[in-house]
């Protein structure tokens, strides 16, 4: 775009400089006109995420969102969500503490789900609008901010500028980030840290104190978006010394205030979340508990060298890489020694091309400035891996591929040719990212589409294997047929048990498991599978909202049907063992007491009646058969 379209950049540029002037080469995208290039993005990425509209609630939707106290009060809870973890209300429901070492503190996007709910309600098509919006409004703003601003001195600055937005706009490995609706913080923060850098480059060039505002402003939306925006602590004065020439006084002096963000952050922070920092012991929350320390550290490596396997190739994909899907790896395994190499390689590229003030240490370093964060080294995450957490670092990779791209066609002399090799990978690639994007949107349309697709990929998964195994009993539930139901349990139980052999600590695989027997009309496997779970979470509300009762309505019913055979003595064993879920049923214990006495086993009959008593002092009929009795020596 030309200084005369774009009036507003020409005189805010025209202030205070830095930066040598920079022998501007002939553009070689065909594609000069500014909105012309935001209107293929717009396009672009509308065609490809238009299919996720229909999509319902998947993954951590629930909890986030739709099962979220906070949100469903609309306007009213934005307080408490500013005033809370991400997951104080799963928590709460489930009566428990912090489940995720750290705590998770992303408010902002989740007020602007309360703030869907205030005026739409629980509408998923309006959060997956309002989602792919967002994600083509950052791409905007970064081609601006690429184009205007951070590439305006290189070369072949709005080449450079095109081709970074386009490729990351088009990479499968955002869909998940896009088709999963709670992942709107991953948006928010990109969004807002392109934001920031926008205004950090702006007051660079104007000198003018209202872009240091809106700077900081910008800053601090993106931490209260995401954690992931502290890594701009080293990158603006990157930003600064690398494409402003900025000598280091200025580079320090201009990044204070964004330090002093970043501090205010985190001291709030502390305050909301604080006392979570114990180590989770759970290994679907900590995948790297059972391994030893060659181990650990060997296996983090490799996860390194899996996410650049799949920015380079990504596909299949998957909402999950946690225990078993990736086996630990020792410090001695070649592709741990190799992705030693290639990243301590990186790290020392970036500091020589740093040095030399060379854009490609700005993009280098942003990669690893953000793969560090989810690297699990300097703090747990929570998970091994996940698509979504190399989204940021994404950038840095796009930027890598499109400048070396561009450094390969200047060494061609004819023009024609270098238009051809310019366009080719976003040619190249648009159909096969198209084809990938929009089938993994309808993969995300549900919880039951997500895991019953996903496990194929991740067969070794003990979650994946688990959730696969609830939906299949969701499906049961609807089935039309008698056959049908019991394939559809049959196949639930395959995976459940998949998973628990993975496993065998997984609590919500064993209440799957149970439940699905229980439909099978197997209370005994369900009894098993429960007291299982009970092993590793025996305060799980459900034991008492759901699975006691049914076992103490399972076995009343068959002490019922042995009392009206005149089988008392046959009865009493049954009633025993629906005590044990229902401990404080006074009437319950009355009955035992009955039966005690019916065939003259006075000790129990005492022992029952006096339970009755504890629990309902009023209880008239106890007190009495109490008397009648003698006391136990």
């Amino acid at each position: 775009m030309s200084k005369k379209k774009n009036p507003q950049v020409k005189k805010e540029t025209s202030g205070r400089q830095n930066t040598p002037s920079t022998v501007v080469l002939p553009a070689l995208i065909p594609v000069n006109n500014f909105w012309i290039r935001v209107a293929i993005i717009a396009l672009t990425g509308l065609a490809f995420y238009y299919n996720s509209f229909r999509n319902q609630t998947a993954l951590d939707d629930e909890p986030v969102i739709t099962k979220n106290d906070f949100v469903k009060e609309g306007f009213g809870g934005i307080d408490s969500i500013f005033s809370n973890d991400a997951f104080f209300c799963f928590y709460r429901s489930l009566g428990v503490q912090n489940q995720l070492a750290g705590g998770r503190y992303r408010p902002l996007s989740i007020a602007t789900f309360a703030i869907e709910w205030e005026f739409f309600g629980d509408d998923p098509y309006v959060r997956h609008v309002v989602n792919v919006l967002l994600y083509i409004l950052s791409v905007v703003l970064l081609l601006y901010t690429l184009e205007f601003f951070l590439f305006k001195n290189l070369a072949r600055g709005p080449d450079l500028a095109f081709l970074c937005a386009f490729l990351f706009l088009i990479h499968p490995i955002h869909t998940e980030v896009v088709a999963n609706t709670k992942s709107r913080d991953e948006i928010l923060s990109f969004l807002f840290l392109v934001l920031t850098l926008l205004f950090v480059l702006r007051f660079f060039d104007t000198r003018k104190i209202k872009w240091i505002i809106f700077g900081m402003i910008g800053y601090f939306c993106a931490l209260l978006s995401k954690e992931w925006g502290i890594t701009m602590i080293f990158l603006i004065p990157v930003a600064l010394f690398v494409f402003r020439k900025a000598d280091l006084t200025s580079v320090a002096f201009q990044s204070l205030p964004y330090v002093g963000v970043a501090i205010m952050f985190l001291l709030i922070r502390k305050q909301i979340v604080a006392g979570f920092g114990k180590e989770e012991t759970e290994l679907l929350n900590n995948p790297y508990i059972l391994a030893d320390a060659s181990e650990k550290m060997g296996t983090k490596l490799f996860v390194l060298l899996k996410y650049m396997g799949l920015l380079f190739f990504p596909y299949p994909l998957s909402s999950d890489y946690n225990f078993e899907t990736i086996p630990y790896r020792g410090m001695g395994d070649l592709f741990v020694i190799f992705s030693i190499l290639l990243h301590v390689g990186a790290l020392i590229l970036a500091i020589k091309l740093l040095i030399k003030r060379h854009p490609l240490s700005f993009a280098i370093l942003f990669y690893l400035g953000h793969l560090a964060l989810v690297s699990n080294f300097f703090f747990p995450i929570g998970a091994t891996m996940g698509e979504r957490l190399i989204y940021h670092s994404s950038f840095g990779f796009v930027m890598i591929v499109a400048y070396l791209l561009l450094e390969g066609v200047n060494r061609i002399c004819k023009k024609r040719i270098q238009v051809i090799l310019c366009l080719a990978p976003c040619i190249l690639l648009l159909i096969p990212s198209f084809l990938i994007v929009t089938e993994r949107n309808r993969n995300w349309y549900n919880d039951m589409a997500l895991f019953t697709h996903d496990v194929k990929v991740v067969p070794n998964s003990a979650w994946m294997n688990g959730n696969a195994g609830r939906q299949f009993i969701v499906r049961s539930d609807s089935s039309k047929t008698e056959t049908e139901k019991i394939k559809n349990l049959d196949t639930s139980l395959v995976y459940l048990q998949r998973a628990v052999k993975v496993h065998p600590g997984f609590v919500n695989a064993w209440f799957y498991m149970g439940s699905a027997y229980f439909r099978k009309d197997k209370i005994d496997s369900s009894e098993y599978c429960w007291n299982e779970a009970r092993k590793y979470f025996p305060n799980h509300p459900q034991f008492r909202v759901q699975f006691d009762p049914i076992l103490s309505s399972h076995y009343v019913k068959l002490a019922e049907t042995l009392v009206k055979e005149n089988k008392y003595k046959e009865a009493i064993p049954f009633l025993q063992r629906a005590l044990k879920y229902s401990p404080g049923d006074a009437e319950m214990w009355y009955n035992l007491g009955g039966l005690a006495y019916s065939v003259q086993d006075t000790k129990l009959a005492y022992e029952a009646w006096s339970n009755t008593v504890r629990l309902n002092p009023n209880h008239e009929k106890a007190r009495s058969g109490l008397s009648a009795l003698p006391k136990p020596q």
